[in-house]
């Protein structure tokens, strides 16, 4: 999460793939330059490049680690106040590709911080809860910390 040196990897990272044509790459980097971009201030460009990204790995019918992009473009859709999107995506996020649930506890926590921003504390602790115990189940001790973290603001506020 440390938005600067994403913003200048995935920058770097992007504009390699795109000269030489690694469309996958490009879409990876692309959404994480996004994202970056949408938590340094500008989330409307951010969620429209990570928008982008998501079509070009769909015409490669790249499916890899969607659910991690599309939790990065509800984050900037919530940025930029489009909590209905944000929700959706995150809801995709959970639901696309049971699988990869690697990204469940990621998009657990994005959604509870969106519900705690908008009001909804028992559905927030809820999502966070959910996210301790998956990220528990998984051995994704950063994942669980974070979440821990963010039940912890959440009665502290």
């Amino acid at each position: 999460r440390d938005t600067a040196s994403v913003e200048r990897l995935s920058g770097e990272v992007h504009a390699l793939a795109r000269e030489h044509g690694f469309v996958q790459i490009e879409g990876w980097s692309g959404a994480s330059l996004g994202w970056a971009r949408a938590q340094l201030g500008t989330p409307s460009e951010g969620a429209a490049l990570i928008r982008s990204s998501l079509l070009l790995l769909a015409r490669t019918d790249t499916r890899v680690s969607l659910p991690l992009f599309l939790t990065l473009l509800g984050e900037a859709q919530a940025l930029k106040g489009d909590k209905e999107a944000a929700l959706e995506n995150f809801e995709e996020a959970l639901t696309i590709s049971p699988p990869e649930g690697q990204y469940r506890p990621i998009a657990l926590i994005s959604r509870g911080e969106l519900e705690a921003r908008t009001g909804e504390i028992a559905r927030a602790e809820a999502s966070f809860r959910e996210a301790i115990a998956t990220a528990e189940l998984m051995g994704a001790v950063a994942c669980k910390q974070r979440a821990l973290r963010k039940l912890g603001e959440l009665h502290s506020a």
